[in-house]
């Protein structure tokens, strides 16, 4: 692994580690928050509600459903960060050329 990579895996594990850390607290705020009001919401829905919340993705599936999409974006900039690089080769192989005749 060069230095360079080094520095971006480091780099990427310590932002990972404050994504890591900030998930958790919201994980238990959240957690907090739904016990508290637990008691506050209405037991009975109002009329029509229950059948219109059925066809409403369940949130799991919304999540999934999300993150899927990203992920098919990501897998095509990662596509075209290859294809970029493989456009651009010409011109990266002639500067180490044109260095060493300067």
């Amino acid at each position: 692994m060069t230095q360079a990579q080094e520095y971006v895996q480091k780099v990427t594990d310590q932002v990972l580690d404050g994504v890591r850390t900030a998930q958790a607290a919201t994980l238990s705020t959240v957690g907090f928050w739904a016990q508290a009001t637990q008691s506050l919401t209405p037991k009975a829905s109002r009329p029509g509600v229950a059948a219109w919340s059925e066809r409403l993705p369940q949130p799991s599936a919304l999540v999934d459903d999300v993150y899927n999409a990203f992920e098919k974006v990501i897998a095509n900039q990662r596509e075209f960060g290859h294809q970029l690089l493989a456009a651009a080769q010409p011109v990266v192989e002639a500067a180490p050329a044109a260095k060493k005749k300067a």
